[in-house]
């Protein structure tokens, strides 16, 4: 459908402009919108790249693996029928740890990973299991505890006076549309037309040429002492962003009532905040957070160079 309309959408600005309007107008607007994509994309690149390194230092950190510990419990109630030690329930908590941390290219793989596994505890091959689907809707549907880096840099690109200011509203989003799928799939998968039926002809999916896409891409995690001067650096720094918060609220609460108060703080203090907590956990851990980042980064080169042919395909053929 989408090849109709990208192709319906270049052929009929032709047609008619040759017919009742201006080829020339319709040239320089391919030229125009092609240049516009491009500044479009360099202006994410820069907040992308920055936003992936920091978020890889903390991931370096073992961000992931402690959110995943948190999330083991929970996920082991709601997939009854998942042994806790199968390898399905592992790659299901690092993909959901992944996707809290906004970790999107990270989660891919593992649930690619968790698919293939919980396919081989499917007694019905070609049909979805009841894990299989309440997994996807989760998946789909993710809570985004961290900050999301593309809509943020993309409204930086635009001109946002607060392009932060999504992070709130995306946490209050992801998290509704979370408890919507997961309490569609306790309400909707009571009713006989939507069992699990089975698949005439169909055989299971082989498993050996996706044992290896999961694995991990972090660093290893220092098992060495923080030390002395990391704490320092640590405590110091925590001690004067508190005495600083502190005495902007004393300030605020000049002028200000405590709920002008709590949401002047929340939009000025949240995301500096965020990015130092980040680096912290790297620098307890022990991670060359410099290099970390680096790797990071260039990741978030990557998601730009993919998706620019995309915005270039598709702004070009609006503005003709």
């Amino acid at each position: 459908m989408l090849n109709w309309i990208w192709l319906g959408l270049i052929l009929i600005s032709v047609v008619y402009a040759s017919l009742f309007g201006d080829l020339n107008a319709v040239t320089g607007a391919l030229f125009d919108t092609a240049k516009s994509a491009i500044t479009l994309v360099i202006g994410l690149v820069g907040a992308m790249m920055f936003m992936l390194g920091i978020m890889r230092v903390a991931f370096d950190g073992g961000l992931r693996r402690f959110i995943a510990r948190m999330l083991a419990p929970l996920l082991r109630r709601l997939f009854p029928d998942v042994p806790p030690d199968h390898p399905a329930m592992g790659a299901m908590v690092m993909n959901m740890a992944s996707n809290v941390l906004g970790l999107g290219n990270a989660a891919t793989p593992f649930g690619l990973k968790a698919m293939v596994e919980l396919d081989k505890l499917n007694p019905q091959p070609g049909s979805a299991s009841n894990a299989m689907v309440l997994f996807l809707a989760i998946n789909t549907s993710a809570i985004t505890l961290m900050l999301p880096t593309g809509t943020i840099a993309m409204r930086a690109a635009a001109g946002s006076a607060e392009p932060e200011a999504i992070w709130i509203p995306t946490l209050i989003a992801t998290t509704c549309s979370t408890l919507a799928a997961v309490g569609a799939y306790f309400l909707l998968g009571r009713l006989p037309m939507f069992r699990q039926r089975p698949v005439a002809g169909v055989e299971a999916l082989a498993t050996d040429a996706a044992d290896g896409t999961a694995a991990e891409e972090e660093s290893p995690i220092s098992t060495q002492p923080t030390g002395i001067a990391r704490w320092l650096v640590i405590a110091g720094t925590c001690g004067v962003l508190l005495f600083a918060l502190g005495r902007n609220v004393l300030e605020l609460l000049q002028s200000e009532s405590l709920g002008g108060v709590l949401r002047e703080v929340a939009q000025t203090w949240a995301f500096p905040l965020l990015l130092v907590a980040l680096l912290l956990v790297g620098v307890a851990r022990r991670v060359p957070v410099y290099e970390s980042a680096i790797a990071g980064a260039r990741e978030g080169l990557d998601v730009a160079i993919k998706i620019a042919p995309y915005l270039v395909a598709i702004l070009v053929a609006v503005g003709m």
